[in-house]
Parts: structure tokens; C-alpha cells; sequence
């Protein structure tokens, strides 16, 4: 046996257990019988009295329970809401207003979802829930400098932020009975 083959084969045995990045560039094959399954801990139940209720729960149990509540939120802000957007009062009136979520925004156009960059202001649309979230979310902050000269006491200098909305808009439907509470409370963060 070569040296080349002698060091290769113990280099498998390191690795046997191992999911290194350099096993899987020599393109060789993982037996699921060498990797470790991991062990529950030890469960120790009272001779006396009731067995209390969360010593036997399985920790996949709480997974799922956090899949599924992430399933929900996700077919949540996937559902249609209609609005329509106010005209922009700038110097500058835009009659679009530019909005994509992961580079992707959608209307509701002829029953079937089209793909846009923008949308239009002062017209009716639906969209899905996570682009009225995006312009709801949508703030800038002007900020205006200026001093304080108080008498008998240091100058300080003051900062002040107002915030406003990007655009103003109204919901005219959405059928959810969460829709108040979850518009409200994205419309009052900043």
C-alpha cells in the first residue's frame, strides 16, 4: 500500500463523523449510519404523586408550533387588500409611486397578479398585504437644528424630528378581522 493510500484512508476516518466542507469537495458519499443521532436527556418521573405535564413533551412539538404560526403570518400578508394611494402634495407631484418587497410588487389585474415596479396614485388597486405594509412603513424623518441661549445657564444646542408618512393612503377593503389592529400599529411605528 502507498503512502498516498495509506493517508487518504485515515483522512476518511477523520472526516467519517464530520461534515467538513473538504468531505463533500471530494465528491465522496455520507452514510447516514455514521452520523450521531442526538440522545433526549434522561427523564426522571416521581414515584409519588401525578407526573407533571411538560415531562414528557417532545421539542419537535414546539417547532412545529412555531412553523405553523409562521405558515399563518405568512398566507396573512400574502392576502389581497385594496387601496388607493393619495396624490403626492410635493413640489414635484409623481402620479407613481415606487415600491418593491424583495424586488417584487403585485397587482391585481384582470383576476390574475402582474408584477409592477410602482404603483399608480389616486387610482383603486389591490395588492397583497406585505405592499401595504411597505408603504405603510414607509417615513422619513425632517429634521430641523437651531440653540438655546437660556439666561444663567449653558447654550445647548437642540435637534428636532418630525416624521411623516412617504404617502398617505386609504384601505378600502380587507377582509381580515386583524386588519384594523395590524394597519394601526404599522401606521404608529416609526
Amino acid at each position: 500500500m502507498s503512502t498516498k493510500t495509506a493517508k487518504k484512508k485515515s483522512s476518511n476516518k477523520e472526516v467519517k463523523g464530520n461534515a467538513s466542507p473538504e468531505f463533500y469537495m471530494k465528491r465522496e458519499m455520507r452514510e447516514s449510519a455514521d452520523v450521531e443521532i442526538t440522545q433526549r436527556p434522561t427523564v426522571h418521573i416521581p414515584v409519588e404523586g401525578s407526573i407533571p405535564k411538560d415531562i414528557l413533551t417532545d421539542p419537535r412539538e414546539e417547532v412545529r408550533t412555531a412553523e405553523d404560526a409562521k405558515l399563518k403570518e405568512l398566507a396573512f400578508q400574502d392576502e389581497p387588500v385594496t387601496i388607493r394611494i393619495h396624490p403626492s402634495s410635493g413640489k414635484h407631484k409623481d402620479p407613481w409611486m415606487f415600491c418593491q418587497v424583495n424586488g417584487i410588487a403585485v397587482i391585481l389585474d384582470n383576476g390574475a397578479w402582474k408584477k409592477v415596479n410602482m404603483f399608480p396614485r389616486n387610482k383603486t388597486f389591490t395588492t397583497k398585504r406585505y405592499c401595504v405594509e411597505t408603504i405603510a412603513r414607509a417615513k422619513i424623518d425632517e429634521i430641523e437644528a437651531g440653540y438655546d441661549l437660556p439666561p444663567n445657564s449653558d447654550p445647548r444646542n437642540n435637534v428636532n424630528f418630525t416624521t411623516s408618512a412617504v404617502a398617505n393612503f386609504v384601505v378600502l377593503e380587507d377582509k381580515s378581522p386583524r386588519a384594523a389592529e395590524w394597519l394601526e400599529g404599522l401606521l404608529q411605528s416609526r
